[in-house]
């Protein structure tokens, strides 16, 4: 059988005997239960392997394993990346930022608890701004932390943030941290959060819990309907497994947890459900189908944490390009 037409399953079992015992014991040391069964089958399914298919399945491997080793990063390389992805002049504004220190980075090493501890007391512009600086996961955690009452406070800000002083910023920055660590004094520009406010707060409830997601929405909802739908345009729900392609949704799959994937589906309609077993090759799908009938009654916290895992994987594939995420109610352009 040619490489193309095999299976990945296949793949790997062929990939794992001509690896020998040694190196295959290793190999499922490192492989959840699930993925031992399937490959144990596919093993058990091989019988003799023509040389011919061994010998295209290692060069295919070899191949990837060369690509990786081959790939460089550096700052030539993110600026070749941005300039494909934001166009040259985000892209010079991103460079020009990194070369300085970054407001609020001391926070990066803190616990969500202690940083909310401190920003707390701070007025909500100020706590939307630190919050637009941390990343996604850990805004998340912090963001959870804030009393509800300042968690209303800050969506709301942080999807109005539009151009603020540097100096704002900068004072900001010294007053937390009790130190002045920026670079130069006094600077007249504007820093422009213009539209990164509502894809900052969508990034932050997607990475956090489904009940703080709701609460938020419902509350920025009750304020102002019109943004509260910009930031569900750009969030990504573990509904919306139903917008990816299929090529999109099978790389999806072949990266998520099978013991994940069956809790994420249990409260799934069946719409979802057809669309994600469609994308499954037969014999999984009668396997996760069989386990969703058997699995009985279960919290829905388990239920949502398996989704949120699933969502976050979406998300890391398509922050590394190799999928679109869709938005609702855009319509995609191709080229």
């Amino acid at each position: 059988m040619a490489v193309a037409e095999m299976d990945n399953y296949r793949k790997i079992a062929v990939l794992i005997v001509a690896l020998g015992i040694e190196v295959s014991v290793k190999i499922f040391k490192h492989l959840s239960e699930r993925e031992v069964e399937i490959l144990s089958k596919e093993i058990a399914k091989l019988g003799k392997l023509e040389r011919e298919e061994i010998d295209e399945v290692l060069e295919e491997f070899h191949q990837k394993l060369l690509e990786e080793a081959s790939a460089q990063g550096g700052v030539e390389y993110l600026k070749k990346v941005l300039e494909k992805s934001l166009g040259p002049h985000k892209t010079m504004g991103i460079i020009r930022r990194l070369s300085e220190v970054r407001p609020f980075a001391y926070f990066e090493n803190s616990s969500s608890t202690q940083i909310s501890d401190i920003i707390s007391a701070e007025d909500p512009q100020i706590v939307a701004l630190v919050l637009s600086y941390l990343g996604a996961s850990q805004a998340a955690e912090v963001f959870a932390h804030l009393p509800e009452d300042l968690r209303k406070e800050v969506a709301m800000r942080m999807v109005s943030l539009s151009d603020v002083h540097r100096e704002a910023i900068d004072n900001a920055h010294k007053a937390l941290e009790k130190m002045v660590v920026t670079k130069g004094q006094g600077y007249s520009e504007m820093v422009s959060f213009a539209g990164e406010g509502v894809k900052n707060l969508a990034n932050i409830l997607n990475a956090t819990s489904q009940q703080i997601e709701k609460k938020t929405m419902d509350d920025l909802k009750g304020l102002n309907p019109e943004l509260a739908e910009e930031v569900r345009k750009n969030m990504f729900l573990f509904e919306d497994l139903a917008l990816l392609d299929d090529v999109a949704l099978q790389k999806l799959l072949r990266q998520v947890d099978m013991r994940d994937l069956t809790m994420s589906m249990k409260t799934a309609d069946e719409k979802l459900k057809n669309k994600v077993f469609g994308n499954l090759s037969e014999r999984v799908r009668e396997i996760t189908m069989e386990e969703i009938k058997y699995l009985g009654p279960v919290r829905l916290r388990q239920v949502e944490e398996a989704q949120q895992k699933v969502i976050a994987i979406v998300r890391k594939l398509g922050e590394a390009g190799e999928i679109v995420i869709p938005r609702r109610g855009e319509e995609e352009e191709f080229v």
